[in-house]
């Protein structure tokens, strides 16, 4: 699977990071096992960090520690 994520013209750094994390936080089903990231030349060290710190949080799950699930809701 291929997911492309527009991010503008020239993203800050909070920009980059809520953009990856809502990714995996909304759709954590896309990864089973591993994931490749292609960042085009363009993109600053800060840019690649923001989105890899953006990525990890979204990967965290309080729910996991939890006895109950709770059931996710869809949004439209």
């Amino acid at each position: 699977m291929v997911l492309l994520l527009g991010l503008g013209e020239d993203p800050d750094y909070k920009t980059m990071e809520t953009s990856f994390r809502r990714v995996l936080a909304k759709s954590s089903e896309l990864v089973e096992k591993e994931v490749l990231i292609d960042f085009p030349d363009s993109f600053s060290r800060e840019q690649i960090e923001a989105a890899l710190v953006g990525f990890q949080l979204g990967a965290y799950s309080l729910g996991f520690y939890k006895k109950r699930k709770s059931k996710r809701l869809l949004q439209a």
